[in-house]
């Protein structure tokens, strides 16, 4: 049984108008009852290769983050979240979430790790598992949801003026937009 997972084929049917709606009463995982059995039970259930999305969830259930896993397992996509990095650009998920909570810059190691386990006890995330046959369509729905829903911490790029009536529709119209302009990109 999938305990804080939807899978593609469900979401792919889901009208635009209702997508929030379903994300929002989807079962979710406290990340720090989160086990590394937990995870590879949900990818079991889901569709055996682990890929897809993740959502990240606030404190008040608010979106913060929408992330892809297409070469990679969410087994080794959501820990590498949360890595400590002595030196250079902090790029993990944590940084993002301390620095817009106005946390800032930790210090040092201690500070990081206080800081991820006070993300942990008070975030939920849920995954959205996709067949092997539809991994392509992961960058999309990624964007479609960034777009969308405008998590916190995501950045939007591009127009949005892809339209369609369920998930699936938007995919294809996205598709059809980006053969377009790569093919104009191409002369």
């Amino acid at each position: 049984m999938i305990k804080f997972s939807l899978t593609y084929d469900l979401i792919r049917k889901t009208k635009m108008v209702d997508l929030a709606r379903v994300l929002r009463e989807a079962k979710k995982a406290r990340l720090k009852d989160i086990k590394i059995y937990d995870i590879l039970t949900e990818i079991q259930h889901g569709n055996g290769n682990g890929q897809g999305l993740y959502l990240l969830f606030g404190p008040k259930g608010e979106l913060y983050y929408v992330g892809k896993c297409v070469g990679s397992s969410f087994i080794e996509k959501l820990p590498e979240q949360f890595r400590y990095q002595d030196s250079g650009r902090q790029a993990t998920l944590l940084y993002s979430i301390q620095k817009k909570d106005g946390f800032g810059k930790p210090k040092d190691r201690e500070e990081y790790i206080k800081g991820a386990l006070r993300v942990m006890e008070n975030f939920d995330v849920m995954l959205i598992h996709f067949a092997p046959e539809d991994s392509t369509e992961i960058a999309p729905v990624e964007s479609l949801m960034r777009r969308t829903l405008q998590p916190l911490l995501n950045e939007i790029y591009g127009r949005t003026d892809v339209r369609g009536n369920t998930v699936q529709e938007w995919v294809k119209a996205f598709r059809v937009r980006a053969a377009k302009l790569s093919a104009n990109t191409r002369r």
